[in-house]
């Protein structure tokens, strides 16, 4: 799938134009690796598990996904859990799954934290997640919607998805005192909002 590049290529170095054949080869590349970025942003859309396994299975392999790029900064992620995961709807599921995942990525990127927890509680009719780090912390806006400004739109997506349903995002971070994301949701389909 090199969209004809390499067919270009082989002809201009048959034609004993190598400098052309290599800027070709340069574009190939670069287009592929395009292509391999928007497959993970697809894939990230939708994570794999969630419906053929459940939301248990999937947060665990969210975050044995990320164990890697942790593992690069010198980060220590740990996952745990508490009540019934499964009991969980899909479209609350799917919101708590991408805070999660946007949670996690800005305390690797941002944070230079040696440590991030993710725990997750099922609690009667009610969910919580946090992901909390001992990094360096950052300044909380009044209004997460302010980040968009600075073109931080993880957290705004974080604050979005958790107002599709119902819920309440609470971020609180202190200099040199790490940060935590907080989730709270209802998963009684009754109350689920749309």
């Amino acid at each position: 799938m090199a969209y004809g590049f390499a067919d270009k290529e082989r002809d201009y170095r048959a034609n004993e134009q190598p400098e052309v054949a290599a800027a070709m080869g340069e574009r190939r590349r670069e287009v592929m690796q395009v292509v391999k970025r928007l497959r993970n942003y697809i894939k990230d859309l939708r994570p794999p598990g969630l419906e053929e396994l459940g939301l248990d299975s999937a947060l665990e392999e969210l975050v044995e996904s990320l164990q890697a790029s942790a593992a690069k900064t010198g980060t220590t992620l740990n996952l745990s859990t508490s009540g019934d995961l499964d009991s969980v709807p899909e479209k609350v599921a799917y919101a708590f799954l991408q805070v999660v995942r946007e949670a996690i990525r800005n305390a690797l990127e941002h944070a230079h934290a040696s440590q991030i927890s993710v725990h997750m509680d099922i609690t009667g009719n009610e969910a919580s997640i946090e992901v909390k780090d001992d990094g360096v912390g950052f300044k909380v806006p009044a209004h997460l919607s302010d980040f968009s400004r600075r073109d931080h739109y993880g957290m705004v997506g974080m604050d979005e998805y958790s107002n599709l349903i119902g819920g309440v995002l609470q971020v609180r971070s202190k200099s040199g005192k790490g940060s935590s994301v907080r989730l709270h949701a209802p998963v009684n389909r009754a109350v689920l909002p749309g």
